[in-house]
């Protein structure tokens, strides 16, 4: 399975998306934004601007983010203002075809590709598009039933949709602006997960759901509907 998906898929891995944000929860601080410090001082502990509400597509429409320079979820100056949103963006738009209309009303077509995950912390959960809209995606049952895919190997919730309104996220971002199934998985139990937690339960709970997610690549609206495959036999 694994030469299979090495030899004959590519899969990209961006390790790190916030590291300036990163420092500062290295050292035991629960940040969440970047630390741009024109936003709300320079040397303020809120300054900065959440990542993940910053994405150019539906920024800021539907009250899923702050206008406040200084709150958890403020959503930057304008969007994709940020040079880590830019970064992803580009290489998200530099590597997958676009399969679809910037609309919310055009399905993808049955020949698209590609897979996008965000990986946070923490929560349990699989989250699909959108975040900004209660209203399916046009392509909303295909993307539940790979949710539910991940979520029957991981353990965790599935649902189309985000927790609470979130606009400006990675997951409308890919698959609003290139028709990728988009989803984000909140891992763990803790902002700081602990080591041995991490080893015995976080990673073999969510190594099967991502393999999935990489097979399931070449056809990712059609082949998580079924029928599946679970015990081939040679004769």
């Amino acid at each position: 399975d694994i030469t299979w998906l090495i030899d004959h898929h590519e899969i990209h891995i961006l390790l790190q998306t916030n590291p300036d944000g990163r420092k500062h929860a290295e050292a035991g601080e629960s940040w969440r934004k970047n630390t741009n410090g024109t936003y709300c001082g320079a040397s303020s502990p809120y300054r900065g601007a959440d990542l993940n509400r910053n994405f150019d597509f539906y920024w800021g429409c539907c009250g899923g983010s702050s206008s406040d320079p200084c709150d958890e979820t403020f959503r930057g100056a304008s969007a994709a203002s940020e040079p880590e949103t830019q970064a992803v963006q580009s290489y998200v738009l530099a590597n997958f075809p676009d399969f679809r209309p910037d609309d919310l009303t055009t399905p993808a077509p049955p020949e698209t590709t590609g897979v996008f995950i965000d990986l946070h912390s923490y929560g349990g959960d699989v989250l699909s598009p959108w975040g900004f809209n209660p209203q399916a995606p046009p392509d909303g049952s295909a993307i539940l039933a790979f949710a539910r895919r991940l979520a029957y190997l991981n353990g965790y919730d599935a649902r189309l949709g985000s927790l609470y309104t979130v606009d400006g996220s990675t997951k409308d971002f890919a698959y609003g602006e290139r028709g990728l199934i988009g989803h984000t998985i909140e891992l763990g139990t803790d902002f700081f997960e602990e080591c041995p937690v991490f080893e015995s339960t976080v990673l073999p709970d969510n190594l099967p759901a991502l393999r999935y997610a990489a097979r399931a690549a070449r056809a990712p609206f059609e082949q998580p509907q079924g029928p599946e495959v679970v015990a081939p036999a040679a004769t």
